[in-house]
């Protein structure tokens, strides 16, 4: 009776390293496949497009704001003024399951919606890193690692996870 306890502890502990170790990849590549598909509802399962939009949003007004401190022409705030008041739209418009699939595969909505025929897309190499247990960043692999890039912040939804931000802080704005 011991070894069967200490065999389902040691089994139930190997279940759980594999799935922490690769439940990213797997929802990056099943995202992907979701958008290589054409399936709107599978993508809805990995992305939390309330939480995407608000964060987009929120980052986006923030940037400006910093940008506009910066800018001493009056008609450049006005300017500037006037793109805040575009953002929720725009943001809006961008964060869908459609805008997402064209993100994902660097199509324009354009080549989608004509139903151009989607070559093989080649899957990203992704480094993943974990913030916490229930958060991890995954930034696409370049071959310049000092290249800025945004990170891609999921959070744990069970067992599997959903991207629920884009971490825009290391893109600069207006330069």
């Amino acid at each position: 009776m011991k070894k069967y306890i200490i065999g389902v502890i040691a089994a139930a502990a190997i279940a759980f390293g594999v799935w922490y170790f690769f439940s990213p990849g797997y929802a990056l590549s099943n995202m992907r496949d979701a958008a290589v598909e054409g399936d709107a509802d599978k993508l809805e399962q990995y992305i939390d497009f309330a939480s995407l939009r608000e964060s987009m949003k929120a980052q986006l007004k923030a940037k400006m704001m910093v940008e506009m401190a910066k800018d001493d022409n009056p008609l450049g705030g006005l300017g500037m003024a006037i793109g805040m008041g575009m953002i929720d739209p725009m943001i809006d418009g961008m964060m869908t399951p459609e805008g997402m699939r064209a993100m994902m595969l660097q199509k324009s909505a354009d080549q989608l919606a004509s139903g151009e025929a989607i070559d093989e897309v080649e899957a990203p190499e992704w480094n993943i890193e974990r913030v916490s247990f229930s958060e991890l960043r995954a930034y696409p692999k370049t071959e310049n690692p000092d290249e800025e890039k945004a990170a891609m912040i999921f959070k744990r939804d069970g067992l599997s996870w959903r991207l629920s931000e884009i971490d825009l802080s290391e893109i600069p704005m207006g330069e």
